[in-house]
């Protein structure tokens, strides 16, 4: 989840796209390991009533295997 204290769905959008580069384009695989596929399905957006403030969900998933 990521959060902008403004109500604004194009400032927290901007976030999650680089939120999304970097998680993306990463090796994020621990030593052992390697990354056989990563993916963004969606991106979920909403403003907090109480708050005001935006916020963006962005469900990922990886799978990793033993490195050979």
């Amino acid at each position: 989840h990521l959060w902008h204290p403004d109500a604004s769905r194009k400032a927290v959008l901007a976030i999650a796209d680089r939120v999304l580069a970097v998680a993306l384009g990463a090796p994020l695989a621990p030593a052992g390991l390697a990354v056989t596929n990563c993916s963004h399905e969606r991106t979920d957006t909403a403003i907090d009533l109480e708050t005001g403030a935006a916020r963006a969900a962005l469900p990922l998933r990886f799978f990793t295997e033993p490195s050979a």
